[in-house]
């Protein structure tokens, strides 16, 4: 791994030239991408153009909930314009307003002299033309943008799952008008990848083909690989990541059927079936209608004639009946209101058992973390390897500092606070009390112990010692009395002690340290967290550099590496790698 000192030198010098014009970290801007096409010297177009987003500027708040608006201005004239804007669907009114009018100063100072001009943020796109662009499909024009790329082992597997969901997510928004949007969101993983969210918009004046047919471009020209990216067209777009971009609260609102209305009663409805009569082919008396009486039918006379008693024969005994059809079934016996279960005893029994459970479950880690955080502190000192002559007596820093006096305290950070201690031989030192309640920086501190103890050099903070005692865990350094170099830089008086020789100095010595490090030290170590607060002063303000608690030791002819963990400050790494950290915890 080669470093070159004058690439170096000019880096630092670069930094430290533009951290001297700010007194505080400013927010990044938003992520944007202007496309910018037909010159124009015109000057009442751009009067148009101007008028244009002035309206767009200042729409209905109904407008910016929906997410889309259209301007024109002059129309029939050679020096009409046509504008509008699309919001990303989860927004509310006043975030896509917001956006809305960061785009029109975007606009106007990116591509001011143009007739056709187009730009996208991450949650909205702002366009005009000379020519008429309302419901008409427009995919000339692209752009993308993408994240760090995805490990090689997983790349097939993700590219795959990729293509699957954006095929059924297309017909999905093509067809989709939610509340005046044109829009599909999905959310899918594999077992052996992060959750994969997708999102696919278009302007809702575009039909259904049209949409798809955007759409379709959009997906061919979407870089796959990625950790999350973004194909951008004026009329479209789609973009998908491995953490949450989108709100998931109001997509849900959006994408929820509406409630079905509450039915009429039958008495208010003309020709309701319960007033419309009826027949039944048993001409029951259930019928709505009266049933007409039945005619009797003809007798036929008989010519009397006498009948022998012998023929005549005693009218039939009426059939016996049977007792299984005079006697109703017995009825079934009634169950009492206490052999019947209540729905409120079985919830609670289930939210009981769940309580215990997670109970159970979070007791049993706080022990088994607990128990591993003791067993780090036992082992911690043995675990040293190349320091057991550089061991403190707990009671000697404890005596140094004033027992931890908060009028020796010289700075706090993430896994400690520093005080200024004189031990007895009256040197000064500065003492790194690492705090006694994250167990997570036992590994911090054996490195930072094995890697300064093995290095020697005029620019790098030395290390005097460490102690470890029960769950204390402390560093011992030189003392650097003029602070660190923020201190100087930060400070409106104090930054006129920096002339630029003296920064030229500091600039060319911090270089000398860093090349010691990647080329001449016996371990070749990147630090992987090198900052201004992390550069110390010493009395003649020599710079020092210090903290190699992230720091990595590589092979001394290996030239890269795979990191299994993001490592720095979250202001000082890459975009990229901020995003990732935005999600999880780095």
């Amino acid at each position: 791994m080669s470093v070159s000192l004058t690439a170096s030198v000019f880096l630092l010098m670069c930094l430290l030239l533009n951290i001297s014009c700010k007194s505080e970290a400013q927010p990044s801007p938003s992520r944007n991408i202007s496309a910018c096409y037909t010159p124009s010297n015109s000057s009442p177009y751009q009067e148009n153009v101007k008028t244009v987003l002035s309206s767009l500027t200042s729409k209905h708040t109904s407008d910016y909930l929906a997410g889309f608006a259209t301007a024109v201005a002059r129309q029939g004239t050679p020096d009409q314009v046509f504008g509008l804007f699309l919001c990303r669907a989860d927004l509310s009114s006043a975030s896509c307003q917001a956006c809305v009018t960061n785009a029109s100063e975007g606009i106007l100072l990116g591509c001011a002299g143009y007739k056709d001009s187009t730009i996208w943020y991450d949650l909205c796109m702002l366009t005009y033309n000379y020519q008429p662009i309302v419901s008409t499909l427009r995919v000339s024009t692209h752009a993308c943008w993408y994240e760090y790329n995805i490990s090689d082992a997983t790349t097939t597997s993700f590219k795959k799952l990729l293509k699957v969901t954006l095929e059924a997510l297309i017909p999905n928004a093509a067809g989709a008008q939610l509340a005046g949007k044109k829009f599909a969101v999905n959310r899918t993983s594999l077992a052996e990848l992060w959750p994969l969210y997708t999102l696919a918009q278009c302007t809702p004046d575009l039909t259904a083909p049209n949409c798809s047919q955007c759409l379709q471009a959009a997906a061919e020209k979407l870089p796959l690989g990625k950790g999350g990216a973004m194909s951008l067209l004026q009329s479209c777009n789609i973009r998908y990541s491995n953490y949450l971009f989108y709100n998931e609260t109001t997509v849900a609102e959006l994408l929820s059927p509406p409630p079905a209305p509450a039915p009429r009663s039958a008495e208010a409805i003309p020709n309701s079936p319960a007033l419309v009569p009826r027949y039944r082919a048993n001409l029951s008396f259930d019928s709505d209608l009266p049933v007409p009486p039945v005619p009797p039918e003809p007798m036929i006379p008989l010519d009397p004639a006498p009948i022998s008693p012998l023929l005549r024969s005693p009218p039939p005994a009426p059939a016996p009946r049977s007792p299984l059809l005079l006697s109703p079934p017995p009825a079934p016996a009634p169950r009492s209101a206490e052999d019947i279960p209540r729905p409120g005893v079985i919830v609670a029994i289930i939210i009981a058992a769940i309580s215990v459970t997670v109970v159970l479950f979070l007791i049993l880690c706080c022990f088994l973390r607990r128990r591993h955080g003791f067993k780090q502190y036992k082992n911690v000192a043995k675990d040293i390897k190349t320091a057991e002559a550089m061991q403190f007596d707990f009671a000697a820093i404890q005596a140094a500092t004033s027992n931890f006096s908060a009028d020796n305290e010289l700075g706090k950070g993430g896994f400690g606070v520093v005080y200024k201690g004189r031990l007895q031989d009256g040197q000064d030192v500065a003492v790194k009390r690492l705090f006694r309640s994250s167990f997570n920086c036992c590994a911090e501190f054996k490195n930072e112990v094995e890697v300064v103890a093995k290095l020697q050099h005029r620019n790098l903070v030395r290390l005097l010692g460490f102690c470890v005692e029960g769950e204390e865990k402390i560093l011992i350094f030189e003392y650097m009395p003029n602070r660190s170099l923020d201190y100087f830089l930060f400070d409106s008086e104090k930054r006129g002690l920096l002339d630029w020789s003296r920064r030229y100095s500091i600039i060319s010595e911090i270089a000398q340290g860093m090349l010691y490090l990647h080329e001449y030290s016996r371990l070749r170590i990147i630090h992987r967290d090198l900052k201004i607060g992390n550069i110390l002063l010493d009395a003649n303000m020599h710079p020092k550099i210090s903290d190699f608690g992230m720091a990595r030791i590589v092979g001394v002819d290996q030239t890269q590496g795979t990191a299994s963990k993001i490592a720095g400050t979250l202001d000082y790494i890459r975009q990229e790698e901020q995003f990732l950290c935005s999600s999880r915890q780095c």
